[in-house]
């Protein structure tokens, strides 16, 4: 009798130790399969920040441009100014010179 009770002790450890196994298997998997999510997410992260990196290059390219035009045309708008105020003050003045007959 007090061998079969050791035959199943024995053979309750073995299975506990087989059920223990099939547990840190599963484990492995699931954390094998937490992984490779992890490496997908993480790759259309950097995908994500590669666009946004040409992105902002692309803007800033026009950013620069539309900023180089704007201040070229005030450059014109200035200039325009002073040669219209320049134009007026030539023709008022002729306008209201006195003009003398001898």
């Amino acid at each position: 009798m007090q061998m079969c009770h050791q035959l199943f002790d024995l053979t309750s450890r073995f299975h506990d130790a087989i059920e223990l196994c099939v547990i840190c298997v599963a484990h492995h998997n699931k954390l094998e399969q937490m992984v490779q999510e992890l490496s997908v997410a993480l790759t259309g992260v950097k995908h994500e920040q590669e666009y946004m990196e040409i992105r902002e290059r692309i803007h800033r390219q026009i950013n620069d441009s539309t900023n180089s035009r704007v201040v070229w045309w005030s450059f014109f708008e200035a200039l325009v100014l002073v040669v219209m105020t320049i134009g007026q003050i030539y023709y008022l003045r002729r306008f209201f010179e006195v003009k003398r007959v001898v």
